[in-house]
C-alpha cells in the first residue's frame, strides 16, 4: 500500500515538473507576447481614438518595415479614418482589409501563438497579424495596395 502511495505521489510530482517545462517552452516561444500585452494594456482598442496609437505601438514593438506612422497610414488608406472597416461584402475585412478567405490562415501563422483573438474585426489582431506579415515579407507593398 505504501509503495502505491509513493508511486502515485511520484507520478503527480513528475506531472507537475513536466507541466513546468512545457510552460517554460511555450513562454520562450511566445517571447513577443509581452509586446502585444503591453500595447493592448496601454491602448484599449474599444475606443475609436485609441486605434491609431495601438497600431503605432504594435508596429514600433515589432519593428515593422518603414515607420510606425507608415503602418497607420496603410490602415487609414485601407479602412478609412475610423480604422475599423467591418466586412462590407467586398471580400475584405478589418482595419488592414485582409482577404476574408485568408484571414484565419494568416491569424494562425502570425497571431495565434501570440494570444491575439481570431476575430478579423479586432484591431489588435489586425495590427499584430499585419505587422508580422509585413516583417515576414520584408515590406508592406507585397500584400497592401496602399503601401
Amino acid at each position: 500500500m505504501k509503495k502505491t502511495i509513493v508511486f502515485g505521489l511520484a507520478l503527480i510530482a513528475l506531472a507537475f515538473q513536466v507541466r513546468y517545462y512545457v510552460e517554460q517552452a511555450e513562454a520562450s516561444e511566445l517571447s513577443d507576447h509581452p509586446k502585444v500585452e503591453r500595447c493592448a494594456d496601454h491602448h484599449p482598442q474599444e475606443r475609436v481614438g485609441e486605434r491609431a496609437p495601438l497600431i503605432w505601438c504594435i508596429a514600433h514593438a515589432f519593428d515593422s518595415p518603414g515607420s510606425p506612422r507608415y503602418a497607420i497610414s496603410i490602415a487609414h488608406c485601407e479602412s478609412g479614418t475610423d480604422l475599423q472597416d467591418v466586412y462590407g461584402g467586398d471580400g475584405y475585412i478589418g482595419t488592414f482589409q485582409h482577404i476574408t478567405s485568408s484571414w484565419y490562415g494568416r491569424w494562425r501563422s502570425w497571431g495565434a501563438r501570440l494570444g491575439v483573438p481570431s476575430t478579423p474585426t479586432n484591431v489588435l489582431s489586425q495590427a499584430v497579424v499585419s505587422v508580422r506579415m509585413a516583417i515576414s515579407n520584408g515590406t508592406w507593398s507585397q500584400q497592401w495596395s496602399c503601401a
